[in-house]
């Protein structure tokens, strides 16, 4: 993961480049919140699952722009794929993943899901 964050920071375009900070700060959250999940009981691994994916989700849309990319180096006359890619990336960058700091309280504190009692409403 750390070398996707590297290659995007050297990438041919401004969008893929302009996403490898808020990546590098995603990558903290999912570290953190990865750790936690390993050690967890399973129930409160599955409590704090959606919020994972969703953090895991967008680190893999940065993936796939960088092959869409490397796609388009290979195939010059194809440049709206990769080019959509890298917007696509971009806006889940700048909209999705500078949530990703608020992901691990979410995946952690996945408990108060487990304490939910609906007889007490």
């Amino acid at each position: 993961m750390r070398g996707t964050v590297a290659t995007l920071g050297q990438a041919r375009s401004t969008d893929l480049a302009a996403i490898a900070r808020p990546l590098q700060d995603g990558l903290m959250a999912l570290e953190t919140a990865t750790s936690f999940l390993v050690e967890a009981e399973a129930a409160q691994a599955a409590a704090g699952s959606v919020p994972y994916l969703q953090l895991l989700g967008t680190w893999l849309t940065a993936r796939l722009a960088l092959a869409a990319e490397r796609r388009g180096a290979e195939s010059p006359n194809d440049t709206k794929f990769p080019l959509r890619q890298a917007c696509e990336a971009r806006f889940y960058a700048e909209h999705f993943l500078a949530l990703a700091l608020g992901f691990p309280p979410d995946i952690i504190g996945g408990s108060t899901v487990l304490d939910f009692d609906p007889d007490q409403l």
